[in-house]
């Protein structure tokens, strides 16, 4: 005689818990008895990929419906979502089929589910209908009466009442032909007089508001463990069932985070086997953000995420090189892309640039649309089509190859299977989530010899000696509301029509809340950290009822904070074990960050060949950050996340002078004309430099910056122009020595007027930062191009400035350089200023290099500032060093600085 136990919540890959001696055959949730009973009545199973095509299918019945039927009830929702919409109804239908409706048309019944019958009457009339769990699940109960079950028993773990009203016609249809059912006892298991057994009484037998409370014995058979964070919990519980590698209890663990299982494994324990993350991720991500290529303007964001991907079609080479400049730029095909894009064309040979540009023309320089339009059906086949054919070919990895390819084709079959020629932006998002929601997770094979474990308690079918919740909370609240109208339920009801009701899934739910309580027999063991994974949590729903229960809960809990010291309770159920130390914990102080750093292999490394301004200011002021960035060559990946704004006005700020100054006819022209010109390369410039000021919700910041562009530039040009000055270079390399060593450096903006000139260092914004920087002759930047340009040529006067775009101001230690808009001090003389400075830069330098000579790397911060002063003492031919933290520091983890 065969054997099975039904239950809704055993379609969990985890096998339930007890019954091992009744010689069970299979343990069926509803998915694996629906299976099951095809193979017994001979039923094929349809296509796997037909589920998605289900969705759109009844969604374009839908659509044909609202030709005829204008006034549909769905139409407003459909004109908004069809896609989510035609879910919503196919779910309402499947609930309406399972509960006996037949889809009949009839003129009295109300206007929602003769809607559904005239839609459904359709359905019939078609040939095409994929089938769905729903339908496969109606041609079980059509079979049943016609086939004669013996030697079978079922054992039911819910009682039969809470089951919905289909399951309960499949059991009873089986149980008239032939079939035995027998329920699972629900019972309370404990049996003597503990804690757990006056709960386990409590919740079953639910007294009445005017039964006093009982006090708590606190024997150990229930224990409610406490602590701030779940993470201290599980390290304890985890050292806690290591000391007692003999005791076998079960771990109840419902939300399947891994904070456990880490900490299990920390321990020495085996793993449980949870999954981090699906395995499906790879194909997720990739397929989510092919669609992105059809957009104009493209999402740097996405983008970025696309390029970065460990599996895409873009060779990775090029993929790096592309994702590097979207990073800094956030467009496309600007001057840098294509710089990057031909320097990567020279590193490689002809054979193999010629393959990757195919790729590269495929995906970029394809048409695209905006957002608003619609985009044809074939040009996003085209896109999946392209990624199956290289999971096909170019995937080495078997398992990615196959997954990447099934996926793509149930999305080919569902797009090329729609009968529009044309899709928005949303019907495209609701496609691939339509294709890809069915993925399933795949668990993790758990380690010999783990912990039994389960993820639901009607998964235990035996009452057992003793469980482990973690953790007993609340993880989100389950909702139910009524799918139906009080008059279209009397009108089903009298049809003899039984849609299940909210009423039903709360009393299932109330019951499913109990049963871990109820099938222990001698001790419980609850977690109830205030904290999971970072946020406060809700304690599980039934410990009101713990509360209800016993005047004295206190009695029955243990804390494990660690702040605390602390002791265990006098539980007598608890002697046997031996239980992990309870010691207090006392918060380390910061360990101060030394002050200087030594790295003997510093003096094997060779010598700088030139140094850059950015190079010598790490140098002076944090010599740490210099030894970690210019000498070991450690740097942040540019391809991590897209720049900030500020910084992404600078540059298109930067990008925009250049091309004007470039265009050197244009600085003598009339400013409406420079106008006209800057409103016309503004949008070409968002497009290759600054796409994410194009995103939707970015109009009222693109409005502005696009206004502080135009007005800076063209006041800029006015002061300038004003006092005689002329475009002499841009974005120019200057080179020359400092101390004896080669140095570089690029000038933004380089103006003439006879043998004068100026260097204009452009800023986005900092103005009074700049001033702060002339008042206390920190200029260093200014100073070196000072000294750089005097190299390369004989000048009369050469000036210095910075020019602040965002308020259109020009900022000098020389009022001769312009009458008007600027801000300055007084006449000073340059040669004298500079001279003082790139003194004490030069006295650092050499100072900074006997240090490092030494292997001793500085480590300043605003917190050591004073004690390096203190042991440096008078340092006033130097330059005033800084007593604050770096502004810019990736390597701060690097020498123990927090971050």
């Amino acid at each position: 005689m065969k054997k099975i136990v039904f239950g809704l919540q055993l379609d969990n890959k985890v096998p339930p818990i007890g019954m091992g001696e009744e010689n069970i055959e299979y343990f069926c949730g509803p998915q694996q008895f629906t299976i099951l009973l095809e193979k017994r009545f001979g039923i094929k199973p349809p296509d796997d990929h037909q589920v998605a095509i289900r969705t759109d299918v009844y969604r374009q019945h839908l659509a044909s419906h609202l030709t005829e039927h204008s006034d549909a009830f769905f139409r407003h929702s459909f004109s908004a979502d069809p896609f989510a919409t035609a879910q919503t109804l196919l779910n309402l239908r499947d609930a309406l089929k399972q509960a006996g409706w037949k889809g009949a048309d009839d003129a009295d019944a109300p206007s929602r589910i003769r809607t559904l019958s005239l839609i459904e009457d359709d359905l019939n009339k078609n040939k095409f209908w994929p089938k769905g769990w729903t339908d496969r699940q109606l041609d079980i109960l059509e079979k049943i009466p016609f086939k004669v079950i013996r030697q079978l028993v079922i054992y039911l773990v819910e009682p039969f009442d809470l089951l919905p009203v289909y399951w309960q016609q499949v059991l009873s249809g089986l149980e008239n032909n032939g079939a035995q059912l027998q329920q699972i006892s629900s019972d309370p298991a404990a049996i003597e007089d503990s804690d757990l057994a006056q709960f386990q009484q409590f919740i079953h037998t639910l007294p009445s508001g005017d039964t006093p409370k009982l006090k708590a014995k606190g024997d150990g058979s229930l224990c409610l463990f406490t602590g701030k964070r779940d993470t201290e919990l599980a390290g304890w519980l985890a050292k806690w069932l290591n000391e007692n590698q003999s005791w076998d209890p079960i771990l109840l663990l419902p939300d399947k985070t891994r904070t456990l299982d880490n900490a299990l494994i920390l321990e020495g324990l085996p793993s449980l086997g949870l999954q981090t993350r699906s395995d499906a991720r790879p194909v997720l991500q990739l397929l989510k953000l092919v669609p992105e290529f059809l957009w104009q303007p493209l999402d740097p964001v996405k983008l970025l995420a696309f390029l970065t991907l460990p599996q895409q079609p873009i060779p990775w080479d090029l993929s790096k090189i592309l994702a590097s400049n979207l990073a800094s730029k956030p467009g496309l095909f600007g001057q840098d892309w294509y710089g990057d894009l031909n320097k990567f064309k020279e590193s490689v040979s002809p054979e193999i640039w010629e393959d990757m540009k195919k790729e590269y023309d495929f995906w970029f320089t394809r048409k695209r649309y905006s957002q608003k339009d619609l985009v044809p059906k074939s040009d996003l086949l085209e896109l999946f089509t392209q990624v199956n054919c290289w999971s096909q070919s170019v995937l080495s990895d078997h398992e990615s190859s196959m997954s990447i390819s099934s996926q793509t084709q149930i999305l080919i079959n569902l797009i090329d299977n729609l009968p529009e020629t044309h899709l928005s932006h949303l019907d495209i998002v609701r496609i691939i989530r339509t294709a890809l929601e069915p993925i399933a997770r795949s668990p993790v094979q758990a380690q010999k010899n783990h912990i039994r474990v389960t993820h639901h308690a009607t998964a235990i079918l035996e009452p057992i000696d003793d469980l482990i919740w973690w953790t007993f909370t609340e993880r989100e609240p389950d909702y139910f509301f009524a799918k139906w109208y009080v008059h279209e339920l009397h009108y089903l009801q009298g049809k003899g029509v039984l849609p299940d009701l909210p009423m039903k899934d709360n009393q299932r739910l109330s019951w499913y809340r109990k049963q871990a309580f109820l099938k222990t027999k001698k001790r419980l063991f609850l977690f109830l950290p205030e904290r999971v994974e970072g946020a406060e949590i809700q304690p599980f729903p039934l410990f009101g009822d713990l509360n209800a229960c016993f005047d004295n809960l206190d009695a029955l809990k243990i804390s494990l904070d660690f702040h605390l010291s602390g002791e265990y309770p006098d539980f007598p159920l608890l002697a046997s074990f031996n239980l992990p130390n309870l010691q207090s914990i006392t918060p380390a102080p910061p360990t101060a960050v030394p002050l200087f750093l030594h790295l003997d292999t510093l003096l094997e490394l060779p010598e700088r060949k030139d140094e850059s301004f950015t190079s010598l200011e790490s140098l002076f002021y944090y010599p740490y950050k210099y030894v970690f960035q210019y000498k070991l060559g450690l740097y942040k990946a540019k391809s991590l996340e897209i720049i900030g704004d500020k910084r992404l006005y600078g540059n298109l700020a930067h990008r925009l002078f250049e091309q004007l100054i470039k265009d050197t006819d244009y600085w003598y022209k009339e400013e409406m004309i420079i106008q006209q010109w800057i409103e016309e390369s503004l949008p070409v410039l968002f497009e290759q430099e600054g796409a994410t000021m194009l995103q939707y919700g970015k109009e009222p910041e693109r409005s502005v910056l696009s206004r502080k562009l135009t007005q800076g530039l063209l006041k800029f040009v006015k002061i300038m122009k004003n006092d005689g000055w002329e475009p002499d270079s841009v974005e120019t390399k200057l080179t020359g020595t400092f101390c004896d060593k080669p140095v570089s450096g690029i000038v933004d903006i380089i103006l003439k007027k006879g043998n004068d000139r100026a260097i204009i260092d452009l800023k986005w914004s900092g103005k009074n930062y700049r001033m702060d920087l002339l008042k206390n002759k920190e200029d260093l930047q200014l100073a070196l191009y000072y000294s750089l340009l005097h190299q390369t040529g004989s000048f009369d006067n050469v000036y210095t400035a910075f020019y602040i775009i965002e308020s259109g101001e020009l900022i000098s230690r020389n009022m001769r350089i312009a009458n008007e808009g600027i801000s300055n001090f007084s006449i000073e003389d340059p040669k004298v200023t500079y001279a003082e400075i790139l003194s004490k830069m030069s006295n650092t330098f050499h100072w900074r290099k006997e240090q490092l000579s030494r292997a001793q790397i500085e480590i300043r911060n605003g917190k050591n500032s004073a004690l390096l002063e203190e042991q440096y003492g008078s340092l006033l031919e130097l330059l005033e060093m800084k007593r604050e933290d770096s502004i810019f520091d990736d390597f701060k983890a690097l020498v123990n600085l927090p971050a």
